[in-house]
């Protein structure tokens, strides 16, 4: 990896999206259009909010096939675009070209349900879990 493409991504940090995370894993998802992206999902037993891993402006909100939603947030760093796709989610408290804070409830998930994330480096997919700070235990 370039020098200069390490320093911007070391300036990004990602909150965990629960309080009480049970565990987190790694999954290759088709992504939407036939990207891939590598995805992380997660779950929590307790919690029923998602809350923001950043401060961020949502950019795109979808309904799922599955009924549940999924939205963009897009966070400058260094001159670098990156776009946070959270899926999954019951009911958005967001809506398109919201401003968000790191932290901020963005919707509402059944305890239990996976949440996926994802991160893109413009439309790169990059490893999100470098960047995401939860304490978990793996599966």
């Amino acid at each position: 990896m370039p020098s200069a493409l390490f320093a911007q991504l070391e300036n990004l940090s990602i909150k965990c999206p629960f309080t009480e995370l049970i565990f987190i894993k790694k999954d290759t998802t088709k992504f939407h259009y036939e990207e891939r992206g590598d995805g992380l999902i997660m779950v929590s037993k307790t919690d029923s909010f998602v809350l923001s891993g950043v401060d961020g402006v949502v950019t795109n909100i979808e309904r799922e096939e599955d009924g549940k939603y999924g939205f963009v947030l897009y966070k400058k760093v260094n001159k670098t675009d990156y776009y946070l796709w959270y899926s999954g989610l019951h009911k958005l408290f967001v809506k398109k070209n919201d401003k968000i804070r790191s932290g901020q409830q963005l919707g509402i998930i059944k305890p239990g349900d996976e949440l996926t994330l994802m991160l893109f480096d413009d439309a790169t997919p990059i490893d999100s879990k470098k960047f995401l700070a939860c304490n978990t235990s793996e599966k």
